[in-house]
């Protein structure tokens, strides 16, 4: 009977010692596990601040496209005019062409 108990004890320590490994072994994971949770914590963190850098340099992008609109608007109205001064200028010119051209023949 002794040797009966210590075979079942020795049985028992083995599973003991199976089960302790086993727990080792899980918490070697877990440590993995939480070490890993703590890097995606960081890289989300990493992330929405590149999110929050990408909105911001959008909106500064937004805001220079405006400016450059308003820039060619205004250099668009600018060559309307231009057009005009110089299209009332070539008129002119054609006008006092026609009248000395008229005088000439007037005075043969």
């Amino acid at each position: 009977k002794i040797r009966y108990n210590k075979k079942k004890l020795n049985d028992h320590l083995e599973k003991m010692n199976k089960l302790i490994d086993e727990l080792i072994l899980l918490d070697e994971e877990k440590e993995i596990y939480q070490a890993e949770t703590e890097q995606a914590f960081v890289d989300l963190d990493t992330h929405q601040y590149m999110i929050h850098d990408l909105n911001y340099n959008l909106e500064e992008y937004k805001k220079i496209v405006e400016q450059i609109n308003d820039i060619d608007k205004k250099s668009l109205s600018a060559i309307e005019q231009f057009d005009k001064r110089v299209s009332m200028v070539l008129f002119l010119l054609l006008f006092f062409k026609y009248i000395i051209d008229f005088k000439q023949l007037k005075n043969k």
